[in-house]
């Protein structure tokens, strides 16, 4: 997603989304197995079924695991015959290319029934094309919320991500006074469990926007097992701080493609104060080429994660 994000901001592409309405309901048949159903009475009373009677179902719907598999196979046979690509290195992403000269026409990122895209003249007719066939629940442009993920492009092309809103929305583990006292006590069951709420809602901020966050996560996921009350004190701080800094965002700066450069950088330590288990901690930027030569450069950030980080990388 970050990689199709820069791809569209260093093309100066417009970015768009768009959602397919019913799109379970337009997969594959089901060719192998038979499946019936007992029907809704609006169901009954449309297609006017006795009482005994009951419906077969033909393809796949919400609820049945392979859904969004036979979902995605059709769309997949669909982007085909227009003209895009899959990406070899993800099934989920699709380039289309300009027939005659076989440069990049537009990048297409697809999550269930979801679509986020840029490209030229030539993209828009192929995607204005695959919406004749599958029509679209809404389509929007240059600012909208995907994925939980708040979008938004600027005049100069530059993409920012943002999920201010989602993170007020998190809810903090209550706790009253005197069980707040006791600090050392272990947490209860349902404790336990308000705990892995909270670190995953916020594992979800710290994967897309807030890798500043991702330090203290990953210290608070390593005591999920032998959590206390000041594991929970903890908790409540870091969503705290994230709550504080809500307005955080992830800038996606336009570089030409020939200037782009990926740089990693990472840290490791052999051990923790609390347990003798090695850190680490990794994040990928987009650059300039120019970086290397100490030149005025823009920088966007592609990725980062921790596996037991012990301090933050910057």
């Amino acid at each position: 997603k970050m990689i199709i994000l820069q791809l569209i901001a260093s093309m100066s592409w417009s970015l768009g989304s768009f959602d397919i309405k019913a799109a379970f309901l337009q997969g594959k048949p089901q060719k192998d197995r038979i499946i019936g159903l007992e029907p809704v009475i609006e169901l009954a009373k449309a297609m006017n079924l006795k009482n005994n009677e009951i419906c077969r179902l033909d393809k796949s719907a919400y609820g049945l695991i392979d859904a969004p598999f036979l979902w995605f196979q059709t769309l997949c046979d669909e982007l085909k015959n227009l003209g895009f690509t899959s990406c070899p290195f993800d099934p989920c992403v699709f380039i289309l290319r300009n027939p005659k000269d076989q440069t990049v026409a537009g990048v297409l990122g697809i999550h269930v029934d979801d679509g986020i895209h840029g490209g030229n003249q030539y993209f828009q007719q192929q995607i204005s094309k695959l919406e004749s066939k599958y029509p679209f629940g809404s389509k929007k442009s240059r600012q909208f919320t995907f994925t939980g993920i708040d979008l938004q492009q600027n005049t100069d092309n530059s993409i920012e991500l943002s999920q201010s809103n989602y993170v007020k929305n998190i809810n903090p583990i209550s706790l009253k006074p005197e069980r707040r006292a006791q600090e050392d006590a272990a947490v209860t069951e349902e404790e336990r469990h308000l705990l892995r709420g909270l670190i995953g809602s916020l594992q979800y901020a710290a994967v897309h926007t807030r890798p500043d966050l991702s330090s203290a996560l990953s210290q608070l996921q390593s005591q999920i097992n032998s959590a206390t009350i000041t594991t929970l004190i903890m908790a409540n701080k870091t969503l705290h701080t994230a709550k504080k800094h809500h307005d955080v965002t992830i800038k996606i700066k336009p570089i030409a493609p020939e200037d782009l450069r990926f740089i990693a950088f990472s840290d490791a330590s052999f051990a923790s104060k609390a347990k003798p288990e090695s850190y680490a901690g990794m994040i990928v930027l987009a650059t300039h080429k120019d970086i290397s030569q100490n030149k005025s450069c823009v920088i966007s950030p592609l990725s980062w994660g921790t596996k037991k980080i012990q301090r933050v990388v910057t």
